[in-house]
């Protein structure tokens, strides 16, 4: 069997992913402020859609942001698996690597607009 969460690529990318939400979340703040999500562009939404989900510990908590970010129409798949889970904890590892959503807790996020897909 080969180890997926021990590989250096890995690690690395997980790394660089997580460094990169803090720093979205650092300077969203400041675009929330100004901006509204009808006035924001493509990068923004995704910037303000990130900084909402790695901050969730919720399904409630992220529905709720969003509804507060003034999306009228949306939808939300929320996956929380086991934490025990190994299958489950490789996914969530290589779903974050990739630049997927990861919630706070773990929960592999998707969510739908119709204009996007995050």
């Amino acid at each position: 069997m080969i180890d997926i969460l021990g590989g250096e690529a890995i690690r690395s990318a997980i790394e660089r992913a997580e460094e990169n939400d803090r720093l979205i979340v650092e300077v969203i703040e400041p675009l929330l402020r100004n901006k509204s999500w009808e006035d924001m562009n493509g990068i923004e939404r995704r910037a303000c859609v990130r900084a909402l989900v790695v901050q969730a510990e919720s399904e409630g908590e992220l529905l709720g942001g969003l509804a507060l970010l003034g999306i009228e129409d949306f939808s939300v798949a929320w996956h929380l698996s086991d934490p025990d889970d190994q299958t489950g904890q490789e996914a969530r590892m290589l779903v974050k690597a990739l630049g997927g959503l990861v919630s706070k807790n773990g929960a592999l996020v998707m969510i739908m607009t119709p204009e996007e897909q995050f």
